[in-house]
C-alpha cells in the first residue's frame, strides 16, 4: 500500500482581536505533537443495538489552560468544542452513504470563510479523494485535546487538537489518519473554526 500524506494549514485573516491572539498564544503552547492525550485506538466504544458495530466515541481532554476557568465552564466548553469537532469529523469522514463523491455539507461549524478554504482542501478536509473508491468507513478511534484561552474567568479562544482513525471497505482499503488543529472562536454565541492546521494520509 502507498503512502501518502496532505497537510492544509489555514488561518484567516478576517478573524482578528481576541480570536487571533487566542490562536497565537494558544499556537504557542501546544508543543506542536498534535496528539490530543491518550491515543484513538484507546476511544471508548458506546454500546448498540446487537449485531451493530459498537460506535468509536470521541476522547476528550484539556491541554494547556492560559488565565482561570472553572470545573463549570470546562465542561460547557469541552461539551461545546467536541460537538464542533464530531459535527466535521462525521460529516467529512465517518458518516453518509458510500461510494459518493458529494461533500458539500462536510463543515458544519466553520465560519464563511473557513467552509470556503475547506472545500478547497476538500481532499485533505473530507473524503473526497476517497468517496468514490470506497462503499464504507468504520472509525478505528477519534481523540481530542482542548487548549484554552480565558479571560475574566471565559473561554475567548480554543485550539483543538483533533486526531481521527479509520478503516476504508470496498475498492480502497486502508487505514487512514486525520490529525492536527482546528482554531476556534465564538460567533453568534457559538463556537465556530476559523482556521486550521491539518495532515491526512494512509498509515
Amino acid at each position: 500500500m502507498s503512502k501518502r500524506v496532505r497537510r492544509g494549514s489555514r488561518a484567516l485573516a478576517a478573524t482578528v482581536g481576541t480570536a487571533l491572539v487566542a490562536t497565537l498564544v494558544l499556537g504557542g503552547c501546544s508543543g506542536g505533537d498534535d496528539d490530543p492525550g491518550a491515543g484513538p485506538d484507546d476511544g471508548a466504544s458506546a454500546s448498540t443495538d446487537p449485531g451493530e458495530p459498537p460506535a468509536v466515541e470521541t476522547q476528550v481532554s484539556f491541554g494547556k489552560v492560559t488565565g482561570t476557568l472553572g470545573r463549570p465552564a470546562r465542561d460547557r466548553l469541552s461539551t461545546d468544542v467536541r460537538s464542533v469537532v464530531d459535527g466535521w469529523l462525521d460529516a467529512a469522514y465517518v458518516e453518509g452513504d458510500y461510494p459518493r463523491t458529494d461533500f458539500a455539507d462536510a463543515w458544519p461549524g466553520f465560519t464563511r470563510g473557513a467552509r470556503a478554504e475547506a472545500k478547497r482542501d476538500a481532499d485533505l478536509m473530507s473524503n473526497q479523494d476517497l468517496g468514490a473508491d470506497i462503499d464504507g468507513v468504520e472509525p478505528v478511534g477519534r481523540a481530542l485535546r482542548i487548549d484554552v484561552l480565558a479571560v475574566k474567568r471565559k473561554p475567548v479562544g480554543v485550539t483543538a487538537h483533533v486526531i481521527l482513525k479509520f478503516d476504508t471497505t470496498g475498492g480502497t482499503q486502508e487505514r487512514v489518519k486525520v490529525a492536527g488543529r482546528l482554531y476556534l472562536t465564538r460567533e453568534g454565541g457559538g463556537w465556530q473554526v476559523f482556521g486550521y492546521d491539518v495532515t491526512k494520509g494512509a498509515i
